[in-house]
């Protein structure tokens, strides 16, 4: 049998994050953290087992993009910009890669990933209200019986290619300058953000179940 613990013990958790976020779409095509923003919220998180949890959380988001900072011409020439908050209600599934728990000396960090659905409103893009998909990982890890702390990277990939405010050309013409300094429809805008976060164990019900090891 393993060292490593199983878990009957359900608990729950609250936390804060607080970190920067970005935007990649036709303003930044690729490059990672470029106009950094303020990111952060609160969460919920329900801890089914030492691997699995379910977490609720409004997240804010900062985005920008301007064209005027790429080394691409037809971006320049275009010369457009644009800034948005992003507010977010999001549920995730957590999957941690060692079996954690807030608390006990046995499992004291894990890496994880999460992955969900989230509903969101940017204040000033053309079509406000969107959904997104969230994923990401993480690292956590214990500081007291009630507290953990950690960092995530995450992000968040739209249905949408207006967070931006650009308007979307649907087809090959997209490689004409006149049409390429618009946007590509089928390029739908991604944002990022990573966070540090700390958690506090509120609730805890049943015991470690010793009795079986994997």
């Amino acid at each position: 049998m393993s060292s490593m613990q199983t878990f009957s013990q359900k608990n729950a958790d609250l936390g804060l994050l607080a970190g920067g976020a970005y935007y990649l779409g036709d303003m930044n095509t690729g490059t990672q953290y470029k106009n950094l923003n303020i990111g952060g919220g609160a969460f919920y998180k329900f801890n089914y087992n030492a691997r699995y949890s379910l977490k609720a959380a409004f997240i804010y988001s900062k985005l920008s993009g301007d064209d005027n900072t790429s080394n691409y011409g037809y971006q320049t020439q275009r010369g457009s910009s644009f800034a948005t908050n992003i507010y977010e209600l999001t549920a995730q599934g957590e999957f941690n890669f060692l079996p954690y728990s807030i608390g006990d000396d046995k499992t004291p960090y894990t890496t994880y990933t999460f992955f969900g659905l989230s509903v969101l409103y940017a204040s000033n893009a053309s079509k406000p209200l969107q959904i997104a998909l969230p994923m990401g990982v993480g690292f956590k890890f214990n500081i007291s019986k009630k507290l953990a702390a950690g960092i995530e990277l995450g992000f968040r990939k739209t249905f949408t290619d207006q967070l931006d405010n650009l308007a979307g050309v649907k087809d090959d013409a997209f490689n004409n300058i006149e049409t390429k300094q618009l946007s590509y429809f089928h390029d739908k805008d991604w944002y990022s953000l990573t966070a540090a976060f700390i958690t506090y164990k509120i609730y805890s019900s049943g015991g470690k179940c010793r009795a079986y090891d994997y």
